[in-house]
């Protein structure tokens, strides 16, 4: 028996659809389509979604809308995360998905996000009994995930998504070096229940769940570790943060390696990756593009089973 299922990952910049035919007989999935939008609720504030980006999720969804009914979904999930959380105007923007679509959106908690990441880079990544940290950056907040292959260690979200940091610290163009200390303070002071989790546990991989590790991945030489994960040589990593943060906007659009959805969040990502990198617990850095989308998938087969 086969069933087509599909996932909406609503994030503060992004919406993603994932739909996948599931094979009860083998338990495996098969991946049909992916598609995304890069909406950015949260591009000028988290705390409300302005006039233009409340449309552009509108048209986001009725766009996805359109694709599952083509690929005939027995089944739909759609969470919200971030900016769901927390914009004051989420629940009318709920509603009119609701209204114009038929699909309903749940909000989840950032734990429970967390615990969504880590069912997906689980089924990309072949963790051992070395404890990982897994990093998942969005537009609102960052995931931290402390696991190995037999139990989650740790997990948290934390308000530092890169819309945040923008907003908050890359206030000219290129972004000064006055604004750069300001922002490593500020990870500093926020991170610090992570920084005591890194030295119980002394995870040796990093591993970047997708979105910004994939313009790293795109630069850095890889060596594939799994269909979905790679690992990356990061010697080269701190020269082309340097690259790109020493740029303004209208360099960086000039630069191939950026991808134009991309371009105004890029500078405060890197800053943020290299900032964990730096805290010296690692020796590897790999980047999965499984994540909260095949976390979802993987809580809806094992519901069916």
């Amino acid at each position: 028996m086969t069933k087509r299922l599909g996932v909406i990952d609503i994030g503060t910049n992004t919406f993603h659809l994932l739909i996948v035919n599931w094979n009860a007989k083998n338990s495996k999935f098969e991946t049909l389509v992916r598609k995304r939008f890069f909406v950015k609720l949260g591009a000028d504030r988290l705390d409300h979604i302005t006039t233009v980006a409340y449309q552009n999720g509108l048209n986001a969804m009725a766009s996805f809308k359109e694709i599952i009914q083509k690929h005939n979904c027995h089944q739909v999930r759609a969470f919200g995360t971030s900016v769901i959380r927390n914009a004051d105007n989420a629940i009318q923007f709920c509603n009119d998905v609701k209204q114009k679509t038929g699909i309903e959106i749940q909000e989840i908690s950032g734990d429970k996000e967390a615990s969504l990441i880590l069912k997906g880079v689980q089924l990309s990544y072949p963790f051992t009994t070395r404890p990982c940290l897994i990093m998942d950056i969005g537009g609102g907040s960052v995931e931290f995930i402390i696991a190995n292959k037999e139990k989650m260690f740790y997990a948290e979200s934390f308000k530092i998504g890169v819309a945040v940091l923008r907003n908050l610290f890359h206030q000219s163009e290129p972004i000064s070096h006055h604004q750069i200390f300001a922002l490593k303070n500020h990870l500093a002071e926020k991170l610090t229940p992570l920084f005591r989790q890194l030295k119980i546990h002394s995870p040796q991989v990093l591993i970047g769940a997708s979105g910004t590790f994939d313009v790293l991945e795109n630069v850095l030489p890889t060596q594939q570790i799994s269909p979905s994960a790679t690992q990356l040589e990061v010697d080269k990593m701190s020269v082309f943060v340097n690259k790109v943060i020493s740029k303004n906007l209208q360099e960086r659009e000039m630069l191939s390696e950026i991808p134009n959805s991309r371009i105004d969040l890029i500078v405060v990502a890197l800053i943020l990756v290299e900032y964990i990198w730096d805290t010296k617990y690692f020796d590897q850095l790999a980047v999965t593009s499984y994540t909260m989308k095949e976390g979802m998938i993987y809580e809806m087969i094992q519901e069916l089973k």
